[in-house]
This record gives structure tokens, C-alpha cells and sequence, in this order.
């Protein structure tokens, strides 16, 4: 996403200032950034990504190594 650039009075062009989306930050961005949120907010959002995937992937994989457990002890006590 490049700088948008309003025209004034004459040729002259005016870059309009983008802000972080992140409203606690709100800090202003450089013109080549890409997003809309600031490399500081960018790394903060990836980390508790990062952490919720982690998460519930090691809940994923303990309920896939406790199935064939239950089974086992189904097995025994239905005689």
C-alpha cells in the first residue's frame, strides 16, 4: 500500500500521514510500509498467534494420544 497523495492548490502534492491501527499505538508509518499496523504491533499480534496455535495443538495432540488409552481400558471393563 503506497502513500496516498492529495493534490493542493497547484502541482504540489501532499502525502497523507498514515497511523498505526492499533489505537493504543497510533504511531505514525513510515510511507513504504505495506499493513496498517506498525512493526512494533505486527510482531505483537504474530506472538500471541504463535502462542494460541501452540496451545491448541498441544491440547489436539494430548486428546489424539488418550483416545486409544480409553479404548484399551473400555475393553477390560466390559466383561
Amino acid at each position: 500500500m503506497k502513500a496516498k497523495k492529495i493534490k493542493k492548490a497547484g502541482n504540489t502534492e501532499i502525502p497523507i500521514i498514515q497511523y498505526c491501527k492499533n489505537k493504543a499505538c497510533a504511531c505514525e508509518l513510515p510511507s513504504n510500509n505495506k499493513g496498517k499496523y506498525c512493526d512494533k504491533c505486527r510482531r505483537e499480534r504474530a506472538k500471541k498467534v504463535r502462542e494460541a496455535g501452540t496451545t491448541v495443538g498441544g491440547i489436539a495432540l494430548a486428546a489424539i494420544a488418550l483416545v486409544p488409552g480409553l479404548k484399551e481400558i473400555g475393553k477390560f471393563t466390559k466383561k
